[in-house]
């Protein structure tokens, strides 16, 4: 079964929260400046992943919103289909 690019992008979106959520709990618990230090290099790792997700017909991120004044601008979500080229993120 392959998944379409939308489809991808919110199970992995769930994915990274989820284990964000426990890692977030464990902090709280054990106080600890490694789990502190572990949580937040979670997070950036994971933003760096969903956003090389890209277009597979024009090759921008797939949230990519368009361009103010020289520069990308990006949301938090994906939209069904690109704002570059107008592909469906929905079809396989």
């Amino acid at each position: 079964m392959k998944l379409s690019i939308y489809t991808k992008y919110w199970y992995l979106l769930g994915l990274y929260l989820l284990v964000g959520f426990i890692l977030g709990i464990y902090v709280v618990e054990s106080q600890s400046m490694l789990a502190v230090g572990l949580f937040f290099t979670w997070f950036v790792i994971c933003s760096f992943q969903l956003h090389r997700m890209r277009c597979p017909d024009c090759g921008v991120h797939v949230t990519y919103q368009g361009q103010i004044s020289g520069f990308s601008i990006s949301s938090s979500f994906i939209g069904r289909k690109c704002k570059n080229c107008g592909a469906d993120f929905c079809s396989n």
